[in-house]
């Protein structure tokens, strides 16, 4: 399952990625976005509230 995590993919992406995440997200934490985001070569981090 290690092979298929978002952020250890995230590092081979050299492209510009928009990580548009909500903080309350009740199915995948708002961490998760922060961690994809960090391993992003080219990548910008909105977070959103209530949407």
């Amino acid at each position: 399952m290690d092979n298929y995590s978002a952020y250890k993919s995230a590092m081979e992406v050299s492209i510009p990625v928009l990580v548009i995440h909500d903080k309350n997200d009740n199915e995948v934490p708002v961490e998760v976005g922060i961690h994809i985001h960090k391993h992003l070569k080219n990548g910008k981090l909105f977070l959103t509230e209530g949407l």
